[in-house]
């Protein structure tokens, strides 16, 4: 049989009581003779020869070998030459391409014959690579696209927010997602402000201007009918004469009291002083 470079090795193996009488290493050891039946080294005509370079495949000493050949030969799994039993009717003709090889060159020598000189058979290497181009651009996906600067986590987002939009991605669409998140410093935050914000795209400048920082000015307080009243209070209460609830003149607007305007005439009115004297935290 020629030379194969590889050879069927059936599921039933296992249960084979010829492979389940032999140790591990023995097992194994049948399987290498299958392999080099398979390269052709068990057909070698010269006897000597052929066990020295078995020998050498195997890793074994002759002597080792020879224990080998007697265990295996003893089950019934190969014959006095080492060949494994049946090879021939479990290895079928039809695994060698070399008969369908060389029919198809026959045949394919009888057609171009026929052809006119002009027409050429075998395409040239450019188109073949156009070809080959044409074939790895088909093999692309959106997420494939994507992937080129996102994480799988982040490309898969991107996809499924597209989607919830009703703006699905085609593979152009994404080429041209990819570039513009490309140009951002971190294409992944660019994908998440993305998202977050519900747009469809995402440009360098959008995403510099969104982490921009801004200058906030502190709130201005204004002056309110309170604070005047505080003043007041507080004037009122500064004044020397006013331990003594004295009256120097002074007129609170649009505070309940009596006309003395003394601090217990306020107090009598129902106005609570110490209150109104800690309006704002004063």
């Amino acid at each position: 049989m020629s030379k194969l470079q590889w050879f069927r090795l059936y599921s039933r193996m296992i249960d084979d009581d010829r492979i389940r009488l032999l140790a591990f290493e023995d097992r194994w050891h049948f399987v290498a003779l299958c392999c080099l039946k398979s390269d052709g080294l068990l057909d070698d005509p010269n006897p000597d020869l052929r066990m020295r370079r078995i020998a050498v495949k195997m890793g074994l000493q002759l002597r080792d070998l020879e224990e080998v050949k007697r265990r295996l030969f003893e089950v019934g799994l190969i014959d006095e030459n080492m060949s494994p039993k049946a090879w021939d009717e479990l290895q079928y003709k039809s695994d060698t391409s070399s008969e369908r090889v060389k029919k198809h060159r026959e045949k394919s020598k009888a057609s171009k014959v026929k052809r006119s000189c002009n027409v050429s058979v075998t395409p040239p290497e450019q188109s073949r690579a156009d070809t080959d181009t044409e074939q790895k651009k088909d093999n692309s996906t959106p997420k494939s696209e994507l992937e080129t600067v996102l994480d799988s986590e982040h490309s898969q987002a991107v996809i499924a927010h597209r989607r919830s939009l009703k703006k699905p991605l085609t593979k152009h669409a994404a080429k041209l997602l990819a570039k513009s998140l490309s140009q951002c410093p971190d294409p992944n935050a660019a994908a998440d402000m993305m998202i977050e914000r519900g747009w469809q795209s995402i440009k360098p400048e959008w995403f510099e201007r969104e982490i921009a920082p801004r200058s906030h000015s502190p709130p201005q307080n204004p002056r309110t009918s309170s604070n005047a009243m505080l003043d007041a209070l507080k004037d009122f209460t500064n004044e020397p004469d006013s331990q003594n609830d004295t009256f120097d003149g002074h007129t609170i607007e649009g505070a309940p009291g009596r006309t003395t305007g003394k601090r217990r005439d306020w107090e009598d009115a129902g106005t609570d002083f110490h209150s109104i004297s800690n309006i704002g935290g004063r």
